[in-house]
C-alpha cells in the first residue's frame, strides 16, 4: 500500500535532533514527510538563525522528504495566525495528515474543543478589553483553569501545546492529526539559541556550511523607519490597532535601539514575541489584511530526487525560480508573492554572505 503523506508546520531555527525524532517516527508510522517551515523570519518576531535553503538542506539530511516555506509575513504572526496559514497550505498541498510536536498530547484535543468554541472565544476578547493589564496568554490560562482545571491551564502555557492547539482548530476535521509527544531528553530549539555559536552546533545534527543571519545589522534601520511613521499609518499595520498604534508611536520616538523600543513596548499586557512581531511587521509594512487572506501559493525550498512526486496532489501553485511567479493569476498572489520577496531581499543585507539578487535566482535543494 502506498505510503501516506504528513505535513509537518515547522522553523528548524535551528534543525535539532527532537524534529530529527519528530521525521524519524513518522517514517516509522508509515508516512512521507513534506515540511512546511518558516522562511528568513519566524513566529517569535525573529530573523532565523540560518537561511531558509541552508536549513532546508540540513532538513532533508535528515528525514524530510519535502520542504516547502511558509512565506512571509505568515511565517512571523501570532500562533493563531501562524497556524491558519501553515494549515491552509498543508490543506493546499494535498497531504493526508498533520503531525505535530506536544507537550500534553491527551490533553491538546480537548483544549482544542473548549478555546475554539465561539461563547470562548468572546469571553476572551471581553476579558482582554476589560481589563488592560492582562495579556491574552494570561488571560486564556485564566478562563481554561476556571472551566477546565489546572492542568489544562498549565498545559495552555507550554509553546508547543499552544500551537498544537491552534492547528487542530485550523484543521476543522478536514486533516489526519498525528500529536506526538515532545522528547523531553532533547534539547530545545529555545535552549540552544541562547548558547554560544559554537556551543550550539556541538549539540546539533552535522549540518552543511550556512549561511547565517545577524538580525543586529538591521536593527539599526528599524527605528528611522517608524520614526517617519505617524499613528494612523501604522494603524493599517498587522496587530498594531486599538490604541497600540500611538503605543508603538511613543516607543519609537523615546527609543535608540531596536532593543531598548522592544523593552518599552512590553509590559503586563504585552509579551516580548508580541512586541518583536509588532516591531518588525510594522518595519516591513505588514497590513492585517494581508495576513488574514490565506497564503495562495508556496516555495519548493529543497526535496530528495525520488519524493518530487508527493507535490502532484498540490492545489496550489509550487513555485520553484521567479520565472515560476508567472502562474499566479490573482492580483492577491501576486502582491504576495511581491512582497515576500521584497523582504526576503532586504534581510538578506544581514547574510554572512552576501548572495546576488537573492531570492530570485535561487533553486531549490535536490539530494
Amino acid at each position: 500500500m502506498e505510503n501516506k503523506t504528513a505535513a509537518v508546520i515547522c522553523e528548524y531555527n535551528p534543525f535539532h535532533y527532537g524534529h530529527k525524532y519528530q521525521l524519524d517516527k513518522l517514517h516509522e508510522l508509515g508516512y512521507n514527510v513534506i515540511s512546511i517551515m518558516s522562511g528568513n523570519t519566524v513566529q517569535r518576531g525573529d530573523l532565523a538563525l540560518f537561511e531558509k535553503y541552508s536549513r532546508a538542506r540540513t532538513a532533508l539530511q535528515n528525514g524530510a522528504d519535502i520542504v516547502v516555506e511558509l512565506p512571509f509575513p505568515y511565517s512571523m504572526t501570532s500562533a493563531g495566525d501562524f497556524a491558519r496559514s501553515g494549515v491552509a497550505l498543508a490543506k493546499g498541498l494535498g497531504v493526508d495528515a498533520l503531525a505535530f510536536g506536544c507537550e500534553s498530547p491527551e490533553l491538546v484535543f480537548e483544549l482544542a474543543r473548549f478555546l475554539g468554541d465561539d461563547s470562548v472565544k468572546a469571553e476572551l476578547k471581553t476579558t482582554i478589553d476589560r481589563e488592560k493589564n492582562v495579556s491574552m496568554p494570561k488571560a486564556r490560562q485564566r478562563i481554561v483553569e476556571k472551566t477546565l482545571s489546572e492542568e489544562y491551564g498549565d498545559a495552555i502555557t507550554k509553546q508547543n501545546n499552544i500551537l498544537a492547539v491552534e492547528y487542530i482548530i485550523a484543521c476543522n476535521g478536514e486533516l489526519e492529526l498525528i500529536p506526538l509527544l515532545r522528547d523531553q531528553t532533547k534539547l530545545s530549539a529555545t535552549y540552544l539559541r541562547s548558547l554560544e555559536y559554537d556551543a550550539m552546533l556541538e549539540n546539533l545534527p552535522p549540518m552543511s556550511d550556512g549561511i547565517r543571519i545577524d538580525s543586529t545589522m538591521l536593527d539599526t534601520t528599524i527605528i528611522p523607519k517608524l520614526r517617519m511613521t505617524d499613528a494612523k499609518t501604522l494603524s493599517r499595520f498587522y496587530d498594531c490597532s486599538g490604541g497600540t498604534e500611538y503605543r508603538l508611536e511613543k516607543a519609537v520616538l523615546g527609543a535608540s535601539s531596536y532593543s531598548s523600543l522592544v523593552k518599552a513596548l512590553v509590559g503586563v499586557d504585552f509579551t516580548v514575541a508580541r512586541a518583536k512581531r509588532l516591531v518588525r511587521n510594522a518595519f516591513f509594512g505588514v497590513t492585517k489584511e494581508s495576513v488574514h487572506t490565506a497564503p495562495q501559493y508556496t516555495i519548493l525550498l529543497g526535496a530528495k530526487r525520488d519524493m518530487t512526486a508527493l507535490l502532484n496532489k498540490a492545489t496550489i501553485p509550487v513555485l520553484t525560480r521567479i520565472a515560476d511567479s508567472d502562474r499566479l493569476n490573482t492580483k492577491v498572489a501576486k502582491q504576495q508573492y511581491s512582497n515576500h520577496t521584497i523582504a526576503d531581499n532586504v534581510i538578506s543585507l544581514a547574510f554572512s554572505e552576501q548572495l546576488d539578487l537573492y531570492p530570485t535566482k535561487c533553486a531549490p535543494i535536490i539530494i
